[in-house]
Parts: C-alpha cells; sequence; structure tokens
C-alpha cells in the first residue's frame, strides 16, 4: 500500500507558501507556516537552497525562490502532462466500452469538450473539442454540476435559463437536482436524449490538482442501454484508478 512521505509534502509545502505571500521569507516566518520546528524546516530550507531553488538575501538573511523553480515549472507545463493524462483516460473508456469518450471542463457556466476520441464504431457520436454544451442537458454537465459548491451549483442554473432542447430536456430545477443526488450516489450522471435526440451518455466528474475534468462515453440511445451495466462499471472502474 502506498505510504504518504512527509518531507515530501513539505517541499511542496515550501513552494505554495512562497506563492501565496509573494515575498522573501525568513526561516522562521517558513517554520510557522508549514508548522514544524525552526530546526527541521532549517535543514529543509538548507537542502533547497543547495539544491538551487532557493538563495538567501545576504543583508535581510530571508529566502526566495530562484529562476531554477520557474526554469522547471515553465518545463513542466510545456510538457502539458495534462494532455497526456487526458488522452490516457479517452483511450481507456474507449477500449472498454467501444464507444467515443470525451472530456469536459466548465467554461462560463456552460460545458466546453476539450478532448474527445472517437469510437471506432461506424454508428457513433463524433463533437469536436471546441464544442460548447449546457450543463443542465448532458451527462459531463451534470457530472462537473455535482462537484461545485451549492450556491454555484444554483448560480449556474439559474445563469442556464433550463430551456427546452430536445423532448427529454429536463427543464425543473427539482428534478435535476434528484438526477444530480442520484449521481452522487451511483457515481455516475446520465443524459439520455437530453441535448440531443437519440444520444445516451454516462459520464463521472474528478479533480486533478486543481482543474477539473468530466469524462464519458456517448453513443446511441439503443446501443447505450443495452449495455448499460457494462459501460457503467467501466466508468466505475477508470473512476476507481484515478482517486486512487
Amino acid at each position: 500500500m502506498p505510504q504518504l512521505i512527509p518531507s515530501a509534502l513539505r517541499v511542496l509545502q515550501v513552494f505554495e507558501l512562497f506563492a501565496r505571500e509573494r515575498k522573501p521569507l525568513s526561516n522562521s516566518e517558513i517554520a510557522k507556516g508549514l508548522q514544524i520546528p525552526e530546526s527541521s524546516c532549517s535543514d529543509l530550507l538548507y537542502t533547497l537552497r543547495h539544491a538551487g531553488y532557493l538563495v538567501r538575501m545576504p543583508d535581510s538573511r530571508k529566502f526566495q525562490l530562484t529562476s531554477r523553480f520557474s526554469a522547471v515549472a515553465a518545463e513542466c507545463v510545456s510538457a502539458d502532462g495534462l494532455t497526456d493524462f487526458i488522452d490516457e483516460v479517452l483511450l481507456q473508456l474507449t477500449r472498454l466500452t467501444g464507444e467515443t469518450a470525451m472530456c469536459a471542463q466548465l467554461e462560463n457556466d456552460r460545458v466546453k469538450v476539450i478532448a474527445c476520441l472517437d469510437s471506432p464504431r461506424a454508428l457513433r457520436y463524433v463533437l469536436k473539442p471546441g464544442t460548447i454544451l449546457d450543463t443542465y442537458a448532458t451527462a459531463v454537465g451534470k457530472a462537473l454540476l455535482s462537484i461545485q459548491s451549492e450556491s454555484e451549483c444554483a448560480r449556474i442554473l439559474k445563469a442556464s435559463g433550463l430551456r427546452r432542447i430536445s423532448s427529454e430536456t429536463i427543464t425543473d430545477e427539482s428534478e435535476l437536482r434528484r438526477q444530480l443526488e442520484q449521481g452522487r450516489s451511483a457515481g455516475y450522471f446520465i443524459a439520455r436524449n437530453e441535448g440531443t435526440e437519440g444520444v445516451y451518455a454516462i459520464a463521472f466528474a474528478c479533480t486533478i490538482g486543481a482543474v477539473q475534468l468530466a469524462f464519458n462515453v456517448v453513443g446511441p440511445v439503443h446501443r447505450v442501454e443495452r449495455n448499460l451495466p457494462e459501460y457503467s462499471t467501466a466508468l466505475l472502474k477508470v473512476k476507481a484508478e484515478l482517486s486512487s
């Protein structure tokens, strides 16, 4: 079973502390911020200074991050590890279900598709990255709504207007909230003929770092409905792996 390494967490907490304070900090200030003894903090700062991530001011003797930290961070961002992560999740979902898989996130109170992997089947649902969808009428939207605060969820629903898009769009807020509770309990959310006629989607949401994402599998109603137990099990399997 994996174990948490306190010393590794403290290193990350040092960087987060500098990000919050945005100024040079003394050993005692950092120790107070991390809630650790000053002697332990001194050893930690010495190590980071030796590695080139901190510099000590000659007059005040306070510590500050060096350009090495920003250079390494910039390289990590340019590598775009989140994109690679999303691509692997989509590939796993498509392999397990044979359906189109999508990733989306909230943008201006609606849902933006940021990645999509098409099903290899002839009859499939296709959406291009960049497509904007309604939160309340999509499985990914419901999944993302479910992880918002109560006030934020209410604000988004009010802004949406809950207008009818298709024959089975849910326009009653109490019914939509009932579905959100049901989805939280089941671990996944569904949208059947709600945003697009003939389309059935199953989704879950997760937070990676500070980024909220929703993943789904989507296909023709008749096929997804027939395979719903298998598909929902696949989604829960992937969701559990991400959580672990």
